[in-house]
């Protein structure tokens, strides 16, 4: 195999889920950010994002994507691979044919097609020009209407990008956010012109893209270290969740953001927050040095529980999915930073 450096084994983890993993696959480089294609016929599709630093004394960086067929219960190997920048996130977009979004840090969005199988097609890249170069920390796709990224930057600025026809991406806005860096944007799937965002200033706010003033609608101090991971319930119009290197998830009701419903420690830094595809109850989080934790949420009452953990050897937790519904119920895609592994297994 050409893939000669990638190799499956079972984990050795303490825990009960060494026993529910399907693959444990080697990587050559870190791997950051794992996410599966929510296309339907296409569900099989998870694509692991990587980041290497090649000389530290330039700070040379590249990456990889890897594509790998979860369906294929012999899963050893990617089916496809193609390398980057150094990736610092990817998303895929909801709804149409699906594309692939990437960030990077020689600050480009870089954008995929689905190609037949399990590859991708690079479409197009682009970066702010006038701008100094700086990384691309992460992206988020609108959820109607004409698809739209929202990026954030190490600067602490934030954009909004438009997708055209043939996958032209437009800049529509730029402005500061945050002091320091903006770790993370996100959409609101139910209101396209709301962007949430978190920044290494401990500051989570909330931004109307449609004003003009350059201020948030809201912003809040709940957190107490950099805001990380910040993720819209798309079942729950009103509800959001936050994470942050404080190691606290909290719950938000985007009608009283004075104080969260529900606050809960995590037991590590939230890089990544996931809600289940199709239970609107159970939250995936990427923690860090605290491994993987599964939540449950009981909006009715503002109580978050965790009802599972699983610690990885080497600890640095970044990427996690839940496999779409109409391939699994129960099967996740997490990877770990330092010792280089992608890892499908059942929660």
């Amino acid at each position: 195999s050409t893939w000669g450096h990638f190799s499956c084994r079972m984990a050795d983890d303490d825990d009960d889920a060494t026993r529910r993993i399907v693959a444990s696959i080697s990587t050559e480089f870190c791997p950051d950010a794992v996410e599966f294609c929510p296309a339907r016929g296409r569900e099989h599709v998870v694509v692991c994002a990587n980041y290497q630093l090649v000389d530290g004394e330039t700070q040379t960086k590249r990456g990889r994507l890897l594509c790998f067929d979860a369906s294929d219960p012999c899963v050893a190997e990617p089916s496809f691979a193609v390398d980057t920048g150094a990736v610092f996130d990817i998303k895929w977009s909801q709804g149409g044919e699906p594309l692939l979004g990437e960030v990077n840090a020689d600050g480009h969005i870089v954008l995929y097609r689905l190609a037949e199988g399990v590859a991708l097609e690079r479409l197009t890249m682009a970066r702010p020009t006038d701008d100094p170069v700086t990384a691309a920390l992460s992206l988020d796709w609108s959820g109607a209407g004409e698809p739209e990224l929202a990026v954030s930057y190490a600067s602490g600025a934030l954009a909004t990008w438009a997708v055209r026809e043939g996958a032209e991406l437009a800049l529509q806005r730029q402005w500061q956010g945050h002091e320091f860096e903006a770790w993370i944007a996100a959409r609101d799937p139910h209101r396209a012109h709301v962007v949430y965002s978190g920044g290494d200033d401990a500051a989570l706010k909330v931004w109307d893209t449609r004003a003009e003033s350059g201020r948030p609608v809201a912003k809040i101090t709940e957190h107490t270290a950099g805001v990380c991971s910040i993720r819209h319930s798309s079942a729950h119009p009103e509800h959001f969740v936050s994470g942050s290197y404080d190691e606290r998830v909290c719950l938000w009701d985007v009608r009283a953001l004075r104080k969260p419903l529900a606050s809960l420690d995590a037991g590590g830094g939230v890089w990544r927050l996931k809600w289940h595809p199709s239970d609107a109850s159970q939250l995936l989080a990427a923690c860090m040095f605290g491994g993987y934790v599964v939540l449950r949420v009981d909006l009715d009452a503002g109580a978050m529980v965790v009802t599972s953990r699983r610690r990885c050897r080497e600890r640095l937790c970044y990427g996690a999915d839940w496999a779409p519904s109409a391939l699994s119920c129960s099967l996740v895609g997490t990877c770990s930073f330092y010792d280089k592994k992608f890892e499908l297994w059942h929660v």
